[in-house]
C-alpha cells in the first residue's frame, strides 16, 4: 500500500531523511521508533502528503504522490489520510460533536449519522455536547481519533499519540488504535520514541539520523 524508494529530505544543510526505502502493507499496524530529531515525524509528514521529499519516490495506493501538485495533495489527504497528534489539536470553544464534524464540513459531506456511531464506538457519546476544554487528556485524544476516522480514511498517521497522556490513558488510546486497525482494517503508522508504545504494533521500524537501523 505504501512504498518509499530512496527518499531524502533536507532542511537547509540538515539532512533529515537519508536515502530511505520502506514498504508498508495494507491493514498493517506499524510503529516508527526513534529519538528526537531522528526524522520520524518528517517521514510521517511525507507519507501524509504534508511535505515532499527532495529526492526519491513516495507511492501510496499505486500513485506516486510526490509528483502531485498542491491541489492533488489536498484531495489525497482528504480522501485517504487521518491524522492524530500528540497535543490533540482540538478547538476548545467547540463541542465534541462540532470538533468531529469539522472534516465533514470542509469536504462538503453530510454523513452526520457517522458522528454518533464513531463517538459511541470510542465510548465518548456521553461527551457529545461537552466542550473540548472540559475533557480529560484521554477523552480529548479519543475525540481526535474520532475526527481522524470520520471520513473513513485508508491510513491513520499517529504522531506520539500518547505523549501527552498518563500511562493508563496512554494504554487505553493504544488499545483503541489496535481495535480500529483490526475491526476497520485501517493502516496505522504510529511514531514514538517509547519502546513500550512501539511494542503495541505488529512491526517496529527503528530510525536514527534519517536512516533505518537494526
Amino acid at each position: 500500500m505504501i512504498k518509499l524508494e530512496n527518499v531524502s529530505k533536507k532542511y537547509g544543510k540538515n539532512v533529515v531523511l537519508d536515502d530511505l526505502s520502506l514498504n508498508f502493507s495494507s491493514g498493517e499496524f506499524l510503529s516508527i521508533m526513534g529519538p528526537s530529531g531522528s526524522g520520524k515525524s518528517t517521514l510521517l509528514n511525507i507519507i501524509g502528503a504534508m511535505d515532499k521529499p527532495d529526492l526519491g519516490k513516495v507511492i501510496v495506493n499505486n500513485e506516486e504522490i510526490n509528483r502531485f501538485n498542491e491541489e492533488e495533495l489536498t484531495l489525497f489527504r482528504k480522501k485517504h489520510i487521518g491524522f492524530v497528534f500528540q497535543f490533540f489539536n482540538l478547538f476548545n470553544n467547540l463541542t465534541v460533536y462540532e470538533n468531529v464534524q469539522i472534516p465533514l464540513l470542509i469536504s462538503g459531506l453530510k454523513e452526520q449519522n457517522r458522528i454518533d456511531e464513531i463517538l459511541t464506538s470510542l465510548h465518548i457519546s456521553d461527551k457529545k455536547f461537552s466542550y473540548a476544554s472540559q475533557l480529560s487528556g484521554g477523552e480529548q485524544q479519543r475525540v481526535a481519533i474520532a475526527r481522524a476516522l470520520i471520513k473513513n480514511p485508508d491510513i491513520i498517521l499517529a504522531d506520539e499519540p500518547t505523549g501527552s497522556l498518563d500511562s493508563e490513558a496512554g494504554k487505553n488510546i493504544l488499545s483503541i488504535l489496535k481495535d480500529i486497525n483490526k475491526t476497520r482494517k485501517v493502516t496505522i503508522l504510529l511514531v514514538t520514541h517509547d519502546i513500550n508504545v512501539a511494542s503495541s504494533a505488529e512491526r517496529i521500524i527503528k530510525i536514527k539520523d534519517g536512516r533505518i537501523t537494526d
